[in-house]
């Protein structure tokens, strides 16, 4: 219904936090229906979200083991969905970005549709309401095309202290996705000694318990090692 294009053939819609129902929509249901699930490096993915026009939008913080936590189950899903090879199709955002007509092609091979070079010419693109469509992003308001400069920009925002929680709790699936840590020399000590403010934290968050106490810290430990 909200589609300005009555007469379209084909509709796509981008959903967060949905990997959930992927599977359950694959098997469950006789539709023709087919999901392109993109990860982002979860350093990013973080400072995405924490840093930036993000934080004024949402006014508070998203807990780091709320992002953390979320980023390792979008992982998990790739894993499980894998297997639905003609209805499921994973992406690395890094790629998209860096490699768009390649990326972009797979995609539309994915899709049985042909690839035009209008692909890449994000002056035709136009939003919902027909107007010119810009990048979303947290440190830019608007920015025509995939900027490759955003992939690192988490090295300027992050502390020491994230980066090397993110990379501790996050390494086995960052390994399996072939991103690359840092020299980072983030142990137990400092895992346990890490601090948030529970204040900053977005209002409907607060009612979770995402910090860091002594439980949630055997957890990971357990997690990682066991």
């Amino acid at each position: 219904k909200a589609y300005p294009k009555k007469n379209a053939e084909i509709l796509g819609l981008k959903e967060a936090y949905c990997e959930k129902f992927i599977e359950p929509l694959i098997k469950s249901f006789n539709f023709d229906f087919k999901c392109i699930q993109i990860i982002r490096d979860p350093r990013a993915v973080y400072a995405s979200r924490n840093y930036g026009n993000y934080l004024k939008s949402t006014n508070g913080k998203y807990p780091i083991l709320f992002v953390i936590r979320n980023w390792r189950e979008s992982v998990e899903y790739l894993i499980s969905n894998s297997k639905y090879k003609d209805k499921y199709m994973f992406i690395k955002y890094e790629n998209l970005v860096c490699k768009p007509e390649d990326s972009l092609s797979k995609i539309c091979d994915f899709l049985d549709v042909d690839f035009s070079a209008d692909l890449l010419d994000f002056d035709k693109f136009i939003d919902g309401e027909g107007n010119q469509w810009f990048q979303n992003s947290s440190f830019e308001s608007k920015s025509n095309g995939f900027n490759p400069d955003s992939l690192s920009r988490w090295e300027e925002v992050l502390s020491l202290q994230e980066i090397g929680l993110i990379e501790m709790l996050c390494k086995r699936e960052m390994k399996y996705l072939d991103y690359k840590t840092t020299d980072n020399s983030f142990g137990l000590k400092d895992l346990s000694s890490f601090d948030e403010n529970e204040e900053d934290y977005v209002p409907w968050l607060k009612k979770y318990n995402y910090t860091l106490n002594e439980e949630e810290i055997k957890r990971e430990i357990f997690r990682l090692f066991l």
